[in-house]
């Protein structure tokens, strides 16, 4: 009897249901389906008909642990982050936790470190007390950390837009006019350069130009990949506000490029060298970014302006 009236109930919510000898299957509005087992009958209907964070983390931790039914991390990792998105703490730890190693999810170390500081940053006890046991076990980590270095040198900075073809005719047939747009600056920088652990390498560059400042912070990886998404610059912006970035191209002091075994290297090969270009780049069919700076050097490599060519 109260099987029937827990299946009444959800119908009139706008779930659609379907069974088979096997299961109930249950279907909302977005057409998420669920799959209801007796066992965790309870769990499902909280979860999916009401939808509160609270829920839908009981159910993903469900999976998650396999105790009441066989362990599936990807289903875990399904409610668990419905859970996460309202920012619920509980939550977070244990998405955080799974991204961490791949577990269920594809493994992504810097955003379950953020999953996990953001956890500990509601006062969620488990993420406090991980991130304070993580600390006092990795103390060799924090000597490799190289005391910050500022060091004189050259920027530049170089932001493009070029009117593609269709642009501009249907600006003709308009009877109207759209321009070509550059900002070019360069000009000495102070840039202080991080080596941290994991072979993370972190930048800033301090440009002040035009009666602008063009600041950069950028985030890059020592002779390994960048495939996990922790690279990225930002300029003037909130350094949690990363952009990614296409490729590093490196310079000589003669402005000659310095050939790179891959033609698309994110990632630095070596220490950053002095009276070197280093360029982070993005450029797209008809626009890019590009951020040069040289460590100690008096000059600094400059990109063939875009709208001459």
């Amino acid at each position: 009897m109260m099987k029937i009236k827990s299946i009444a109930l959800l119908s009139l919510t706008g779930l659609i249901f379907s069974t088979s000898h096997a299961a109930i299957v249950v279907k909302d509005a977005k057409g998420n389906v669920e799959h209801l087992q007796s066992v965790l009958l309870g769990l499902q209907a909280k979860a999916t008909l009401l939808g509160f964070a609270k829920n839908e983390y009981d159910l993903g931790m469900a999976y998650y642990e396999g105790k009441l039914v066989p362990r599936d991390p990807q289903k875990a990792s399904e409610w668990l982050l419905k859970a996460a998105k309202k920012n619920y703490a509980p939550a977070m730890f244990t998405l955080g936790k799974m991204l961490k190693v791949g577990d269920g999810v594809e493994k992504n170390t810097a955003l379950g470190h953020q999953l996990i500081q953001s956890s500990a940053n509601n006062g969620y006890e488990p993420a406090l007390a991980l991130l304070k046991t993580t600390q006092k076990s990795a103390p060799t980590q924090v000597n490799q950390v190289q005391s910050a270095k500022v060091y004189n040198g050259m920027c530049s900075y170089q932001d493009f837009y070029i009117q593609s073809a269709g642009a501009l005719e249907y600006a003709a047939q308009q009877g109207k006019t759209v321009e070509n747009f550059e900002e070019y600056v360069k000009g000495p920088c102070k840039i202080n350069v991080i080596y941290k652990p994991n072979r993370v390498v972190e930048i800033d560059a301090k440009l002040y130009a035009n009666n602008q400042s063009y600041d950069a912070y950028i985030l890059t990886k020592l002779n390994d990949s960048c495939d996990d998404g922790e690279c990225g610059i930002a300029i003037d912006s909130n350094k949690a506000h990363l952009n990614e970035y296409d490729r590093i191209v490196q310079f000589d002091a003669q402005h000659n490029e310095i050939e790179s075994d891959d033609y698309a290297e994110k990632s630095l090969k070596e220490k950053i060298q002095q009276n070197r270009s280093y360029c982070f780049q993005s450029i797209w069919a008809h626009s890019g970014t590009i951020y040069c700076l040289n460590v100690g050097g008096s000059t600094v490599y400059q990109h063939d302006r875009a709208i001459e060519h």
